[in-house]
């Protein structure tokens, strides 16, 4: 059997997934006790799964996913407005007393 003019076809057909189970089924013993059937259902089935990840990963690089978000932070440049936020009113003051029955440890 001429297997690189068949695997070349397979390739020009884009049926890269089953040219590369073919050459990986004609590298392996194991697979000589299977039937023709079973080759092919094992060439089928590596061609469908190659697809599906290939358009899983066109899917993923077009949705332009952050790999983790970002949480707005106070005092941080406000990507809605354009400013600064004003600092909350306890960072202006200073350690405040401890007064009444706490302080006294009652």
């Amino acid at each position: 059997m001429l297997t690189h003019p068949t695997v070349d076809k397979l390739h020009q057909l884009r049926c890269t997934g089953m040219a590369k189970a073919l050459a990986e089924q004609l590298g392996s013993c194991e697979v000589e006790h299977l039937s023709f059937e079973e080759r092919l259902g094992l060439l089928t089935d590596r061609e469908l799964t190659e697809r599906h990840s290939r358009q899983l990963t066109n899917r993923l690089r077009r949705a332009k996913l952050r790999a983790c978000p970002r949480v707005p932070v106070a005092g941080a440049h406000s990507v809605h407005r354009g400013h600064r936020l004003p600092p909350a009113p306890w960072t202006r003051q200073g350690p405040r007393p401890v007064t009444g029955r706490r302080a006294l440890g009652a």
